[in-house]
């Protein structure tokens, strides 16, 4: 069973990928157990496959359902689902993690179905072969900030990518979490859902 040490989230998640690649550039999908992490990891987790067509969510976590709403398993990239449109920034922090075979750090701010405006950090951890990415783990996480304005009960889902960063190591992503999270003025603005 994987120990996990508490504090950041994204530091487990990258030492059980790290263990579980062994010495290759990742690890397969079928070496990387997310049954193997605690339930409060698994419920800020997403597995996105890699496929001819584009990415497909396959799995999401209970936090990510609650904060995006139900109907994102199994959604493809790009489709109606608002939380994988283009321009939020997931499809290319999905092709740099898919291009480059490394784990990305990225922050930004999003808001949530229920309006709550959020500063955002995700890691996105690859997994596949020598020959390709095969799909890929993302561990969102999300800190409220001081509401701006009263947000309606339907607000849409919504992201706005900040910065992203390639890891290299663990001690380079524990400094990367340490600019998470990011107050207001670091990070984009993110549109009301009138917008």
């Amino acid at each position: 069973m994987y120990d996990v040490v508490p504090g950041n989230p994204h530091l487990d998640l990258y030492r059980h990928w790290e263990a579980a690649r062994r010495g290759r550039a990742m690890p397969a999908a079928d070496d990387f157990t997310a049954a193997l992490l605690p339930p409060a990891l698994q419920r800020h987790l997403a597995v996105v496959e890699v496929g001819e067509n584009g990415f497909r969510c396959r799995h999401a976590g209970t936090q990510l359902a609650a904060d995006h709403g139900h109907g994102l398993a199994g959604a493809w990239l790009g489709t109606h689902h608002r939380a994988l449109r283009e321009r939020d920034g997931l499809p290319a922090l999905l092709r740099a993690a898919m291009r480059t075979r490394n784990p990305v750090f990225a922050i930004g701010r999003g808001r949530t179905l229920a309006g709550a405006l959020q500063s955002v950090a995700c890691l996105l951890l690859p997994l596949g072969r020598e020959t390709g990415v095969d799909s890929i783990v993302i561990c969102r996480l999300g800190e409220d900030l001081p509401a701006a304005g009263e947000a309606p009960a339907h607000a849409a889902f919504d992201f706005a990518l900040g910065r992203a960063f390639g890891v290299t190591s663990l001690p380079h992503l524990e400094d990367l979490c340490r600019i998470w999270p990011a107050g207001p003025a670091e990070l984009p603005a993110v549109a009301s859902a009138a917008d």
